[in-house]
């Protein structure tokens, strides 16, 4: 019998924790304001961008595209 506990919502207070794929899967629920990463088993959590960084990258893709199809 496995001693392990069933995850049932990812939050960043688990950041650094060893868990299993097929565990990160089966957690139902997660806090929205966060991004949730498995990277060789270890939970990886960070913060969302904030508007200004999104907006950056989106400008910075819409350029991208103007010069695809223009070249």
């Amino acid at each position: 019998m496995s001693s392990v506990q069933k995850l049932t919502f990812l939050s960043p207070e688990l950041a650094g924790c060893l868990i299993t794929p097929a565990e990160f899967d089966a957690a139902g629920d997660a806090d929205d304001l966060y991004i949730y990463e498995l990277i060789r088993g270890l939970l990886i959590v960070r913060p969302m961008p904030s508007e200004g960084e999104r907006a950056q990258n989106d400008l910075l893709g819409q350029l991208l595209r103007g010069y695809r199809d223009l070249h």
